[in-house]
């Protein structure tokens, strides 16, 4: 499967808000694309809400260590 879209959702301390961005865009008429979420070391454990979904779904979760940039 190659989707035709990609979308990229950074998840820095975005936990009160990261559930409903991620159903407001799997709930979409339009479906063939491909969710991915960034994580750049979020503080709020962020990673939490992010695997759920990622487990549940076809979402593929990236983390990786505050760089400061």
């Amino acid at each position: 499967m190659n989707p035709s879209v990609s979308i990229i959702v950074p998840v820095y301390n975005a936990r009160k808000t990261i559930a409903r961005c991620i159903e407001s865009i799997i709930n979409q008429e339009f479906q063939d694309f491909e969710l991915l979420l960034v994580e750049d070391g979020s503080t709020r454990r962020c990673d939490e809400v992010a695997r759920e979904y990622a487990d549940r779904l076809t979402i593929r979760y990236f983390y990786k260590e505050n760089s400061g940039r």
